[in-house]
């Protein structure tokens, strides 16, 4: 009786170790992924950035920036605009080099890959985010009701330039 028993403690030892190791492996002891680099963001070749702020006609936000023959142009629907307000702007590469700024600062090229709702949700609101690089690499984004980390600032901080910009 006493050997079953001492061979149950061993046993539950065994696999409680076992599982202990497979979890742990490979991460330090913050849980995080050893070596993360940080990407950065540069040399944006278009840039296009929607959100809707409610299901109301017209109640939506659209900020692209696109590169045509070594010249930047800003396109820009602010919300509660009909799409006619749309205005294409040439814009300096110092505009550009915000907004690079912006999505540097708040780490936005973590959120590639994001795409995530909430079903629970019918009548919400959404977002898009896609970033095409001079090196060919994208960042695509989108979320309903759910959004990647910083979003809010990221949203704020290039509302602020975009329609500020606009009104000019």
């Amino acid at each position: 009786m006493k050997k079953i028993g001492l061979l149950l403690i061993f046993a539950v030892l065994i696999i409680i170790l076992f599982f202990s190791f497979f979890k742990s492996n490979g991460k330090n002891k913050d849980n995080k992924p050893k070596n993360k680099k940080i990407q950065k963001i540069e040399n944006i070749k278009s840039m296009n950035f929607s959100y809707s702020t409610s299901t109301e006609k017209d109640s939506n936000v659209r900020y692209e920036i696109i590169k045509e023959n070594d010249k930047y142009f800003a396109i820009i629907k602010l919300n509660n605009m009909p799409d006619e307000s749309e205005k294409k702007i040439e814009i300096a590469e110092n505009f550009v080099n915000n907004v690079i700024e912006i999505l540097n600062k708040y780490n936005v090229y973590s959120w590639n890959k994001f795409n995530k709702s909430d079903s629970n949700v019918l009548d919400g609101t959404g977002f898009y985010f896609s970033l095409l690089m001079e090196n060919n690499k994208t960042i695509k984004a989108s979320g309903y009701e759910i959004y990647p980390k910083n979003y809010g600032y990221v949203r704020g901080s290039l509302d602020e330039i975009f329609e500020n910009l606009y009104n000019e």
